[in-house]
């Protein structure tokens, strides 16, 4: 006997191929590019997410095959303006944003001013915190403005200080941020709230200086507050001055350590992932020849 759909059966069908065909989809890439984003962001007061890459990128096709389609990453992709960058048609935007790694992802606002960045293949899941670090970061821009025009007119209290000092080093401008964290710790007491905090800063912007002494500060801060929301930031950034400083055995214990006790913690999530860069080799014994 032959089968034949009726009107809604039919209709139902075509809801879920469309339903399965959204969730195995892609990010909603806006066809204008760079400018639609711009203006697409003015209108939504979203950030953008401006994917700089070239058809002749093996890791930008890897980004497009195995994580920007991750439903996690598509569906975090919502909160922004998002449009992609072709290298070799716009050389212009390569120069003005030193996009010269590909393939660079930009959270620019509704100016095209960048918020965030970063660049290289990185798997689904830390994909999904640098989107999360982007949203977190784009309406602190106002913050920072407020803070920085107080500390211009000299009106800042020591704990306004303490707070720009802190969103000068997340929006990874370090002078600065060590400028206003030495004020803020000249006034403020040390037991309080905000020196704690700005103690944390003013350790991780020492540590990328790459000295025991620096490094030994940062540590010290981890012991002293064992329970310190901040706790896991500090860890992960402890890890990447070792890193950086040729102790590679060292750095990948501390991402271990981090990575099982905040496995869900987007530091955690990271640090899992610095863990997997240094790999076996960070194991591995020095022996005499």
């Amino acid at each position: 006997m032959t089968r034949r759909c009726t009107p809604l059966v039919l209709c139902l069908l075509l809801v879920s191929l469309a339903t399965l065909a959204q969730a195995a989809g892609d990010i909603n890439w806006l066809p204008g590019g760079y400018e639609a984003a711009l203006k697409a962001a003015t209108g939504s007061g979203k950030t953008t997410l401006l994917a700089v890459g070239s058809a002749y990128c093996e890791f930008c096709d890897r980004m497009d095959r195995d994580v920007i389609t991750d439903a996690k990453v598509i569906q975090l992709s919502r909160s922004f303006e998002c449009a992609r960058i072709d290298a070799d048609k716009r050389d212009d935007l390569v120069v003005k944003y030193k996009a010269y790694v590909l393939p660079t992802y930009l959270f620019t606002d509704a100016r095209g001013e960048v918020i965030y960045r970063f660049s290289g293949y990185t798997p689904a899941e830390v994909f999904c915190v640098y989107l999360r670090t982007a949203l977190r970061l784009a309406p602190a821009r106002t913050e920072l403005a407020t803070l920085q025009a107080k500390a211009d007119a000299g009106t800042a209290t020591p704990q306004q200080l303490a707070r720009l000092g802190r969103l000068l080093r997340k929006f990874d401008r370090p002078a600065e941020a060590a400028k206003y964290l030495t004020q803020a710790l000249t006034a403020l007491k040390p037991e309080s709230p905000e020196a704690v905090l700005a103690q944390l800063d003013k350790a991780i912007l020492d540590s990328t200086k790459g000295t025991q002494t620096a490094l030994g500060s940062l540590e010290g801060w981890i012991v002293a507050n064992p329970k310190h929301v901040e706790r896991w930031e500090a860890q992960y950034q402890l890890g990447m001055a070792q890193a950086t400083t040729s102790q590679a055995a060292t750095a990948y214990s501390t991402f271990n350590t981090l990575a099982k006790a905040a496995p869900t913690n987007d530091w955690g999530i990271l640090a899992k992932y610095q863990a997997q860069i240094l790999g076996p080799e960070a194991q591995r014994p020095i022996t005499g020849g």
